[in-house]
């Protein structure tokens, strides 16, 4: 991590209360210096502009009001008072100032954040709730379990942000990173997660959403369920109606949002698994003697939720004999493309098999 990166890390832990001792003399040790000043400066100017809308505050002030922090003028006396003269004196207070400012910014974010009801299907919680923020600062997954039944697994460096009581119309979080949800069936209270300019909405499912900072990407993988990811809009209801700002995805499938382009990619997840198992036994047999492929390509599809295509119908009628119990699907994919002079493709959400087959 590059010390620009490293000094934003440091900063937003600082404003949410999770730095240690060493790790805010670290901080103020990097501020201290005029070097990052334009850092700071833009930061601060970030947080003014996000949440110039709520304080009622020009846009074109920011700049001015960045200023006055910085060089530690009358501007930010109305954050900090001191009577001290001496330069560096002024300037320690000048950083506190905009971290204080940093922090008021983060808080007023996420408040409102869970205030705009129908433009981002968001329940106004009560005035007087305070929110819990859970930010997994080991090196290792962290669960936290939601008063709904639901259990989100943290990874390290994400933060999750949620009521103590969840609304009566739905069930709100904001996420920052990379965690997996296992949410808690609710037909009448959909679950929705914030993240990314994006929102996933579920109604009882488990899923995974990742972040890449390096490329603006978002992937939302899913295990189990239906999900929606959309970016919210005034035009969003409460899941009702044609979704045309984004897209539902179902167990092994994936999508990508990227942020530079604002368009979403569905694909399937890198290592399918089986969704369901037959009811009359814990687990299906996939040993073969010369069975048809078109009955094979049958059990997968119900196994694995997958849809899969045949370029060639009349290879339907192949015959495939061997065991390929316990192996992952795109293995048992390999095996019996090679075997009937067949290949495969991932088309989308969709498994094309082309040739034609049957040596």
């Amino acid at each position: 991590m590059d010390v620009r990166n490293r000094i934003l890390f440091l900063l937003d832990k600082f404003v949410i209360n999770q730095c240690t001792q060493a790790e805010t003399d670290e901080l103020f040790g990097y501020l201290g210096s005029p070097a990052y000043d334009e850092l700071l400066k833009e930061h601060i100017a970030t947080s003014l502009e996000n949440g110039a809308e709520g304080l009622n505050l020009p846009l074109d002030r920011s700049e001015t009001l960045v200023n006055n922090i910085m060089n530690g003028s009358n501007g930010s006396q109305f954050i900090l008072k001191s009577i001290h003269k001496k330069q560096r004196i002024r300037r320690m207070i000048a950083i506190a100032a905009v971290i204080i400012l940093v922090a008021v910014m983060s808080v007023f974010s996420v408040n409102r954040f869970f205030q705009r009801n129908t433009d981002d299907l968001v329940t106004i919680p009560d005035e007087h709730e305070t929110l819990t923020v859970n930010h997994n600062k080991t090196n290792k997954a962290l669960s936290v379990a939601l008063e709904d039944g639901s259990v989100v697994i943290l990874q390290p460096n994400a933060s999750l942000y949620y009521p103590a009581k969840f609304g009566a119309q739905n069930r709100s979080v904001k996420l920052v990173g990379d965690a997996f949800f296992e949410i808690a069936k609710d037909p009448n209270k959909p679950f929705l997660v914030h993240h990314d300019n994006l929102v996933t909405r579920v109604l009882g499912t488990s899923f995974y959403i990742k972040h890449n900072d390096n490329d603006d990407l978002v992937e939302v993988e899913v295990r189990t369920g239906r999900v929606e990811v959309y970016k919210p809009t005034k035009k969003n209801t409460e899941g009702k109606g044609k979704l045309d700002n984004g897209v539902i995805i179902t167990p092994n499938q994936k999508v990508r949002y990227d942020d530079r382009t604002q368009l979403f990619s569905t694909s399937l997840v890198d290592i399918p698994v089986p969704i369901s198992q037959p009811s009359n036994a814990t687990t299906r047999s996939y040993s073969f003697d010369k069975e048809k492929l078109s009955v094979i390509l049958d059990i997968i599809q119900k196994d694995y939720g997958i849809k899969i295509e045949l370029e060639q119908h009349h290879v339907a009628e192949c015959l495939f004999s061997g065991n390929i119990d316990g192996l992952s699907l795109y293995t048992k994919l390999d095996i019996m493309v090679t075997a009937l002079g067949l290949h495969y493709e991932l088309k989308g959400t969709t498994i094309l098999i082309t040739g034609k087959g049957c040596l």
